[in-house]
């Protein structure tokens, strides 16, 4: 309900996605930290805000992007790719297993958010 709020006041999902991605970067950054209980809230926090950014915003995103005769479609496209983020948890585990180091893997999720960042960053430009 909080990010609700938050999400509410923003309506460019261009930079709801940018903002979205910036929660997470700062909650992973947190997280390689995090040695306290206030610090896994802040964390469980941003996760939250940010996973609600980026499911307001890419679906709107798509619908925006969408010609009207094509939305079913390309929502539905949508909705598959999004799908294969559940094999992401194996990979995370397969490189866990090899490397040891929660840390390691932290910090390969702030390297693909840093492009995720930088991508929807270039966005804007696309859609126009």
């Amino acid at each position: 309900m909080g990010s609700s709020l938050l999400w509410r006041n923003i309506s460019n999902y261009e930079k709801m996605l940018s903002l979205a991605f910036v929660f997470m970067i700062l909650a992973f950054i947190i997280a390689i930290f995090a040695n306290t209980i206030y610090l896994y809230g802040a964390i469980f926090l941003l996760l939250g805000i940010a996973l609600d950014g980026f499911n307001i915003a890419g679906m709107n995103l798509v619908i925006e992007i969408a010609p009207e005769d094509k939305r079913p479609v390309y929502t539905a496209i949508q909705t598959n790719l999004t799908s294969f983020g559940l094999f992401f948890p194996i990979l995370g585990g397969v490189i866990l297993r090899l490397v040891g180091s929660y840390t390691v893997i932290y910090l390969l999720t702030i390297a693909l958010l840093v492009l995720g960042f930088f991508l929807s960053l270039r966005l804007h430009t696309e859609l126009k």
